[in-house]
């Protein structure tokens, strides 16, 4: 890990644990604050695969999964920014199921990349940990 990527993952946890913080002081303005973010985090994350769909992927051995992945990206988030207008029910259902499917292909990935004798318990240590998320949000 680089000094840039270590600084940028400090970042990230600081900006995640002051949202928490202010979820903590206010809960119906931080779910919709929360929403945003995720949502345009999401955008950004769909719209980079897509250009990197354009520039290499689709010269590449299963490129399309770039291109595929991006739109699926960007439909989410479209749709948690839709979310935005409604109940607080929908966008902590819409956060669970995100933190669900995110385990589930995680831990997915950590088995075949067992399969593939690569490194995979990292991958499913962060699979069950999402996991576990979702599950203690639904209880």
């Amino acid at each position: 890990m680089t000094t840039i990527e270590r600084i940028k993952e400090i970042l990230i946890g600081i900006v995640m644990i002051s949202m928490s913080l202010y979820m903590l002081h206010e809960p119906r303005r931080g779910f919709r604050l929360i929403i945003i973010v995720f949502s345009v985090t999401l955008l950004l994350t769909g719209i980079r695969s897509i250009l990197y769909y354009i520039d290499m992927g689709r010269h590449m051995v299963d490129g399309r999964t770039a291109l595929y992945k991006g739109v699926i990206l960007a439909d989410l988030s479209s749709l948690g920014l839709m979310l935005n207008n409604f109940s607080t029910l929908y966008i902590v259902l819409y956060l669970v199921s995100i933190h669900a499917f995110s385990g589930g292909v995680d831990v997915f990935g950590a088995v075949q990349a067992k399969k593939l004798d690569t490194p995979w318990r990292g991958k499913l240590i962060e699979g069950v940990v999402n996991l576990a998320v979702a599950g203690f949000c639904v209880y």
